[in-house]
Protein backbone atom coordinates (compact mmCIF):
# COMPACT_ATOMS: atom_id res chain seq x y z
CA UNK A 1 0.00 0.00 0.00
CA UNK A 2 1.34 3.43 -0.92
CA UNK A 3 0.73 6.79 0.71
CA UNK A 4 -0.28 8.02 -2.72
CA UNK A 5 1.28 9.20 -5.98
CA UNK A 6 1.84 12.39 -7.96
CA UNK A 7 -1.13 11.79 -10.26
CA UNK A 8 -3.91 10.88 -7.80
CA UNK A 9 -2.46 12.54 -4.69
CA UNK A 10 -2.44 11.18 -1.16
CA UNK A 11 -4.41 8.14 -0.08
CA UNK A 12 -6.02 9.96 2.86
CA UNK A 13 -7.40 6.89 4.63
CA UNK A 14 -4.01 5.14 4.54
CA UNK A 15 -2.19 8.24 5.77
CA UNK A 16 -4.72 8.73 8.58
CA UNK A 17 -4.47 5.09 9.67
CA UNK A 18 -0.69 5.18 9.47
CA UNK A 19 -0.41 8.25 11.69
CA UNK A 20 -3.07 7.05 14.13
CA UNK A 21 -1.25 3.73 14.52
CA UNK A 22 1.98 5.49 15.51
CA UNK A 23 0.54 7.54 18.37
CA UNK A 24 2.94 9.52 20.56
CA UNK A 25 6.09 8.53 22.41
CA UNK A 26 4.03 8.43 25.61
CA UNK A 27 1.63 5.93 23.99
CA UNK A 28 4.46 3.72 22.74
CA UNK A 29 5.49 1.05 25.30
CA UNK A 30 9.02 0.96 23.86
CA UNK A 31 9.50 4.73 24.25
CA UNK A 32 7.35 5.75 27.21
CA UNK A 33 10.07 5.28 29.85
CA UNK A 34 13.04 6.42 27.76
CA UNK A 35 14.76 9.60 28.95
CA UNK A 36 15.38 10.71 25.35
CA UNK A 37 11.86 10.23 24.00
CA UNK A 38 11.02 13.93 23.63
CA UNK A 39 14.27 14.62 21.77
CA UNK A 40 13.95 11.86 19.16
CA UNK A 41 10.16 11.62 18.98
CA UNK A 42 10.20 7.84 18.79
CA UNK A 43 12.51 7.46 15.83
CA UNK A 44 11.94 7.21 12.12
CA UNK A 45 8.65 5.65 11.03
CA UNK A 46 10.15 4.30 7.84
CA UNK A 47 13.08 2.66 9.63
CA UNK A 48 10.75 1.04 12.17
CA UNK A 49 8.45 -0.26 9.48
CA UNK A 50 11.19 -1.54 7.19
CA UNK A 51 13.37 -3.10 9.90
CA UNK A 52 10.85 -4.15 12.53
CA UNK A 53 7.70 -4.40 10.36
CA UNK A 54 5.93 -2.21 12.93
CA UNK A 55 5.93 1.60 13.02
CA UNK A 56 5.57 1.54 16.81
CA UNK A 57 8.75 -0.50 17.29
CA UNK A 58 11.92 1.55 16.82
CA UNK A 59 15.07 -0.30 15.84
CA UNK A 60 17.18 -0.82 19.03
CA UNK A 61 20.45 0.31 17.45
CA UNK A 62 18.77 3.52 16.27
CA UNK A 63 17.61 4.16 19.84
CA UNK A 64 21.13 3.69 21.14
CA UNK A 65 22.60 6.01 18.49
CA UNK A 66 19.93 8.64 19.17
CA UNK A 67 20.62 8.56 22.91
CA UNK A 68 24.36 8.90 22.35
CA UNK A 69 23.88 11.88 20.01
CA UNK A 70 21.42 13.54 22.41
CA UNK A 71 23.81 13.03 25.31
CA UNK A 72 26.71 14.54 23.33
CA UNK A 73 24.57 17.53 22.30
CA UNK A 74 23.46 18.16 25.89
CA UNK A 75 27.04 17.95 27.15
CA UNK A 76 28.16 20.41 24.47
CA UNK A 77 25.34 22.78 25.40
CA UNK A 78 26.39 22.68 29.06
CA UNK A 79 30.05 23.25 28.19
CA UNK A 80 29.19 26.21 25.97
CA UNK A 81 26.89 27.69 28.62
CA UNK A 82 29.59 27.38 31.29
CA UNK A 83 32.22 28.88 29.00
CA UNK A 84 29.91 31.75 28.10
CA UNK A 85 29.25 32.47 31.81
CA UNK A 86 32.96 32.67 32.65
CA UNK A 87 33.71 34.89 29.66
CA UNK A 88 30.97 37.38 30.54
CA UNK A 89 31.66 37.92 34.24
Amino acid sequence: MALGNVITGLNASFVEGYLDARGTVDDNPTCRNCWGRYFCGGGCYYEALSRQNDIRQPFPEDCLNSKLMIEMALKAKIEFAEKYKTQNK
